[in-house]
């Protein structure tokens, strides 16, 4: 992921998305696909952005992991919200609370 971040950093698209690919298929929770999915987003590909962190929240409640499960849907409200969709943003917002923990505002989106 740290490679993919610098790749991204640097501005070289086509390099970053395919370490974040590899830290995808490498990765057993849903850390490298909500991190692949913000830089989806962040690549303005809304869609791909969507169903990316689509399958990372999926992936973090077969896994229980209710911090990656808010992560996640803390990404999917504020792309929906980029994407104009108040009603699927709020779905998303309503599932964000994980008791005893601060939520890590991992989105990066560029404003639109």
């Amino acid at each position: 992921l740290e490679r993919a971040a610098c790749f991204a950093a640097d501005g070289e698209a086509d390099h970053a998305g395919a370490f974040y690919r590899a830290a995808v298929a490498a990765d057993q929770t849903a850390v490298a696909a909500i991190a692949y999915g913000v830089f989806l987003a962040d690549s303005e590909r809304e869609v791909a952005a969507r169903k990316q962190l689509e399958a990372a929240w999926e992936s973090a409640k077969r896994c229980r992991d209710q911090k990656l499960c808010a992560l996640a849907c803390h990404n999917l409200a504020a792309l929906h919200r980029r994407m104009g969709q108040p009603v699927i943003q709020a779905a998303f917002s309503s599932r964000l609370s994980v008791p005893g923990w601060s939520m890590i505002h991992w989105h990066r989106f560029r404003p639109t």
